[in-house]
């Protein structure tokens, strides 16, 4: 996994201050969800939970073509399951269109969800 601090996360260009999830959060959310989160996604979480990176360009993997793909804002995970910018109500809203195991962790600028 690249260095996260390479992403310079922040919050209207301040370091992103909340705080990373706790055991009891994540197993709260997989457990509602039925999804087990992967360990790069919790370490991700747990250094920087949500905000907007300054590198915020990723190639996909699989693609024929190589492309890059634009990041505009990743979801934290709380207790707040109600914050439009949080991972409860992203994965909520967009379950019914992307399906069951699939979880909404950010957005690109047009509002195209990284899953």
């Amino acid at each position: 996994m690249r260095d996260l601090g390479e992403l310079n996360m922040n919050e209207g260009g301040r370091p992103v201050r909340r705080s990373p999830p706790t055991d009891f959060q994540i197993s709260e959310f997989e457990v509602h969800f039925a999804v087990k989160l992967p360990g790069d996604y919790l370490t991700f979480l747990r250094q920087s939970n949500g905000g907007n990176p300054e590198l915020g360009a990723y190639q996909p993997k699989g693609l024929v073509q190589p492309v890059l793909c634009g990041v505009d804002r990743f979801y934290f995970l709380s207790d707040d399951h109600q914050d439009l910018e949080g991972v409860w109500q992203a994965t909520r809203e967009w379950r019914t269109a992307l399906g069951k195991n699939i979880v909404a962790i950010g957005s690109d600028g047009g509002g195209n969800q990284i899953l």
